[in-house]
């Protein structure tokens, strides 16, 4: 079985995630490789919803704008912290023409979305189905963890 840690490494300095290119994975050996090449495989799909950890970070690695792979696996694990780890299902990724990376989740009535860019800032919709709630940026970009946005990540994490 291949792990996360396989596939994303950790700057001691910093604590910044950091995703490998297909490059530094076929150094790290086989594991690595072999999610990188089945990755490669999968990029013609315009949509792919990862439901396994390991998948998903090899799939973020295969991206070449280091960026935005960066900014979405830590977007991800900072989303992770705050709903627990085993509960924030892996998102629905679509990358976008404009270099962004559209990410969304659907929890029964939850459906959130989340379109990040390589600077690390981002947009989001939130969409509660039986209420009709919303919740949002209204298409202007942030950073950090706005708290609205991590209350949306709790319901969706439950």
């Amino acid at each position: 079985m291949i792990s996360t840690a396989d596939l994303v490494m950790q700057d001691h300095r910093t604590g910044v995630l950091v995703v490998p290119r297909a490059e530094e994975a076929a150094e790290a050996g086989p594991p690595a490789q072999q999610v990188v090449s089945t990755t490669q495989q999968m990029r013609e799909v315009f949509a792919v919803n990862w439901t396994v950890d390991d998948a998903w970070f090899g799939y973020l690695a295969q991206f070449a704008n280091r960026h935005l792979a960066r900014a979405v696996a830590t977007f991800f694990q900072n989303a992770r912290a705050l709903g627990g780890a085993a509960l924030l299902p892996v998102p629905t990724a679509i990358p976008s023409e404009d270099g962004s990376m559209h990410l969304a989740w659907d929890r029964e009535q939850h459906h959130l979305d989340v379109d990040l860019f390589p600077d690390g800032s981002f947009e989001w919709f939130y969409r509660n189905r039986l209420t009709d709630e919303l919740d949002g940026t209204d298409e202007s970009r942030v950073f950090g963890m706005p708290d609205a946005l991590a209350r949306r990540i709790r319901l969706i994490a439950r």
